[in-house]
């Protein structure tokens, strides 16, 4: 009982401690031991506090919307460039005027180069009758006959997309209307390049066996020539049956 009223006296005598305020009131914003805190809680997370303090918050940005379409050509770009110069980037290639224009010279100068080896293959295998051995003939051998019937047709199918393409330049229409005529390209392109191809090797194969036997002299030169200019020919509408296969393919028309 004595002990009891001594702790009592003693409790009273001794000044009393202010009630602790709650954490937000004891610990200000701006008080040391919350900034210990946060700096404390950003270092364990791995963030640079000086960098945290000066970097401003960004703002959000909506990031534009893609609707699949180009920009106008007259809109510049902050490069220095315009928007328009890079359209064949952008649209996957060359444009379809330009691409056309384009695949129509290379036809053009195909078909050239396959009239000419072919009028020069049957011109020097028709010539090919009287020199060489005994007045030799190509006549008298199927191969020979064969490079120049394949330079005719050849010659006759090259020479008719000439005629037409004049009469494309006059009236601004060709002789056969598409789709057709990507079709008879195509076809006639393939037939007539393989016609080319197998009949200059079989002159070529026939003229070296003669070779081999009974050894070259004009007659064997001239069938050299024009097996030759076959095969180049071959070459030519070979190049230009690419050009007819893309055209069917593509559903792009030279017209």
């Amino acid at each position: 009982m004595t002990l009891a009223l001594v702790l009592t006296q003693t409790e009273e005598s001794m000044p009393r401690t202010p009630p602790k305020a709650s954490s937000a009131e004891a610990s200000p914003a701006g008080s040391p031991h919350k900034e210990s805190a946060v700096t404390i809680a950003k270092l364990l997370s791995g963030e640079d506090p000086a960098a945290a303090e000066v970097k401003p918050a960004a703002e959000k940005v909506t990031p534009p919307r893609d609707n699949g379409a180009l920009p106008d050509a007259g809109v510049t770009t902050g490069g220095g460039g315009s928007v328009g110069s890079k359209r064949w980037l952008l649209g996957g290639g060359v444009p379809d005027k330009v691409r056309r224009r384009e695949l129509r010279r290379a036809e053009l100068g195909f078909r050239v180069s396959a009239a000419v080896f072919c009028l020069i293959s049957l011109a020097v295998m028709a010539a090919d009758t009287t020199p060489g051995w005994s007045g030799d003939s190509f006549r008298r051998y199927n191969e020979y006959r064969y490079v120049l019937a394949a330079s005719v047709v050849a010659f006759t199918y090259s020479g008719f997309h000439l005629v037409d393409e004049v009469h494309h330049l006059v009236t601004r229409r060709h002789i056969i209307r598409a789709p057709l005529r990507s079709y008879f390209n195509l076809a006639m392109d393939q037939i007539l390049a393989y016609l080319l191809l197998s009949a200059s090797s079989a002159a070529l194969s026939r003229n070296d066996v003669w070779i081999s036997r009974f050894g070259g002299d004009q007659f064997t030169k001239l069938v050299n020539a024009s097996a030759s200019m076959a095969f180049l020919a071959f070459i030519a509408l070979g190049l230009s049956s690419i050009i007819s296969t893309y055209c069917v393919f593509s559903s792009v028309s030279l017209a």
